[in-house]
């Protein structure tokens, strides 16, 4: 018998679509990823944007923001940017989702981390493992 809940797969839908977008969208360069959201309304119907600023930790809090100011339009959020995380010692860049909803109290932080490829004609990430929860935020819309 399965206890996922219909509400529980679709956060989980519309969090690992960011984390795909968001690993596709830097894989083929050197780029660091502009933070961005996917939003989902009781419809279904998402909407993707970007926080394009001079520093990523302001575009990171611009779409944590838009998500807060949206919280009575919109049914769950995935929030993705780039970053880094300390694991066993060593210093990882990782790309990280957090994703919430209207139904839980606590959110998701999923994390990704990655390589650069190294070479004069390689460039982009190479991912590193699987995406591993590092957290449970708050979600932002409850």
């Amino acid at each position: 018998m399965n206890d996922t809940s219909s509400d529980q797969i679709k956060l989980n839908d519309i969090m690992f679509k960011a984390l795909d977008h968001a690993v596709f969208s830097i894989k083929d360069n050197n780029e660091t990823l502009i933070p961005f959201s996917l939003t989902e309304d009781v419809s279904g119907k998402r909407t993707l944007t970007r926080f394009v600023a001079d520093r990523i930790e302001i575009g990171v809090e611009e779409g944590k923001k838009k998500i807060e100011a949206l919280k009575d339009e919109i049914h769950r959020y995935a929030l993705a940017y780039d970053g880094y995380l300390t694991l066993e010692g060593r210093r990882w860049e990782a790309l990280f989702v957090e994703a919430g909803d209207k139904i839980a109290e606590a959110g998701l932080l999923l994390c990704q981390r990655y390589t650069r490829k190294k070479g004069w004609f390689k460039k982009g990430i190479e991912p590193v493992g699987n995406p591993a929860l590092v957290g449970k935020p708050v979600s932002r819309i409850k």
